[in-house]
């Protein structure tokens, strides 16, 4: 972890030369605490956020995120911002902020790699922040003249996925019943952003791992026919046919562990609906779709996830769901015929 902190403040040190030691220490402690202190101020925070964005020239074109470590990234504000994206960028940095940790004892070692760089006044500046607790920190008067900061702290995946939510709001402006899926690859984080979503709009949520049919309803080969577990016509007549004409939804989810329908979910029909899971974008649901968002991951971060998340079951998604799901990708060019295609393998990291 610190190695690669250390590997980071390099980059920073190569890109930014003119970088004093309060711009190294500035760069542990957001690395360290990200916004941490801007819990629960979104009035204040998206004030500030629309006053900076009316101050930049509209000419200037943001750069892409650069990743600070501790899973944060420094996320360039654009005067091109509409009100609508700076109220999601908002609602992402307070959500941030809420979900930060950090300690005393991460900031020491995180100062103890700046050392290592042998910079001039280093270790003196260091001396007296660390004698001082490590308070907040502000880039020196030759950062902001060289290099004119204007940026927020989000973590990675919030950062990543911005630009998607900001289209799922300009449907919302545009429709009056929104239907997304979200597929991809087992471990790629398809729940969590579906939970995100929720989070950032009034949605309901519905995963398509309620839908799986009962064994002596499956066909005798279904472990090789694409889809060959999922009951598309309950998620077509129970869900999505209800969403698209504006009526309340109730299902019964199947329980894999019983093995039988559980107790009826009932959901008001709400403006927009996300469908999540493996085979929610099945050429026998895919009319429905306002957007499809398909989520991908390195194969040696996959199974690091669903060693985590499985434990010794995760042997089982490789023997058995994942050749099934790359099948079913690999055959309907899932992930090619997505307009969003996004990679989450160092989102979380």
């Amino acid at each position: 972890m610190y190695a690669s902190f250390l590997q980071i403040v390099r980059d920073h040190r190569a890109r930014y030369p003119l970088m004093q030691p309060q711009d190294y220490g500035k760069l542990a402690f957001q690395s360290e605490y990200g916004p941490k202190h801007l819990a629960g101020r979104i009035d204040e925070v998206f004030s500030a956020l629309e006053e900076e964005c009316g101050r930049l020239p509209a000419y200037v074109c943001p750069e892409d995120p650069e990743e600070i470590g501790g899973g944060f990234c420094r996320v360039p504000l654009s005067a091109g911002w509409s009100e609508q994206e700076k109220k999601i960028f908002a609602k992402l940095l307070i959500l941030t902020a809420e979900e930060c940790r950090g300690s005393t004892e991460g900031m020491k070692k995180k100062t103890d790699c700046l050392l290592k760089l042998q910079i001039p006044g280093m270790d003196a500046w260091i001396d007296r922040w660390n004698r001082q607790g490590y308070p907040v920190v502000h880039h020196s008067e030759a950062y902001r003249s060289a290099y004119r900061p204007h940026y927020r702290l989000l973590q990675k995946a919030y950062a990543g996925y911005f630009p998607l939510f900001t289209e799922i709001a300009q449907l919302l402006d545009k429709k009056e019943a929104v239907v997304i899926s979200i597929d991809g690859r087992c471990g790629s984080g398809k729940s969590r952003l579906a939970g995100l979503i929720k989070t950032l709009f009034c949605c309901n949520v519905i995963h398509t791992d309620d839908f799986y049919l009962s064994p002596e309803k499956r066909c005798r080969d279904w472990e090789h026919t694409c889809g060959g577990n999922m009951d598309f016509e309950r998620i077509r007549s129970e869900v999505l046919a209800k969403v698209k004409s504006k009526q309340d939804v109730c299902y019964r989810p199947f329980c894999c562990r019983e093995g039988k329908l559980t107790d009826p979910v009932f959901l008001p029909h709400q403006k927009l609906t996300v469908i999540e899971g493996s085979y929610s974008q099945h050429p026998k649901l895919l009319d429905f779709y306002d957007q499809n968002i398909f989520l991908t991951c390195e194969k040696e971060e996959q199974m690091q996830r669903l060693q985590i998340r499985e434990g010794s079951y995760a042997s089982v998604f490789q023997k058995l769901w994942i050749p099934m799901e790359e099948r079913y990708i690999g055959r309907y060019a899932v992930e090619e015929n997505c307009r969003w295609q996004i990679d989450t393998s160092d989102f979380f990291r």
